[in-house]
């Protein structure tokens, strides 16, 4: 190969290399923020809490959150949702939400699928679907 024919790859490479390191990069510092997040939050609301304490704890901090219905071990119960922050989601999708869930499970039946005695069983984190889509 040419002197002239290897520099053309090697910059090729180079470049190559840059768009898709730059990308890796965001995306690997966003999930760092979110899981910062989640341990925060983790840190002082625990599991077995019942969901009046979990959402005074919010509200004293001036932490927003909306509600979406659960299912699996959170059947019967909304789960609590605080917004972390958005990402871009790839080709198919333009942006997602990324939010830390508190997951509860129903103590006793109650027909708003929400009551102060809602215990937590998890926190973790949730994406939303594509927010872009018609």
């Amino acid at each position: 190969m040419k002197a002239r024919s290897k520099r053309w790859v090697l910059l090729l490479a180079i470049v190559g290399a840059i768009c898709i390191s730059v990308p890796l990069a965001g995306f690997a510092r966003g999930e760092v923020q979110y899981h910062e997040r989640l341990s925060d939050l983790s840190k002082a609301v625990k599991p077995g809490m019942r969901r009046v304490e979990v959402e005074a704890y919010l509200r004293s901090r001036k932490i927003e959150f909306d509600r979406m219905c659960g299912s699996g071990a959170s059947l019967g119960a909304m789960h609590d949702l605080v917004e972390v922050g958005h990402k871009k989601a790839g080709l198919t999708c333009i942006e997602r939400s990324v939010y830390v869930a508190f997951q509860f499970a129903a103590v006793e039946p109650n027909d708003k699928w929400v009551a102060a005695s809602d215990r937590l069983v998890n926190i973790d984190l949730f994406r939303s679907v594509c927010l872009d889509l018609p």
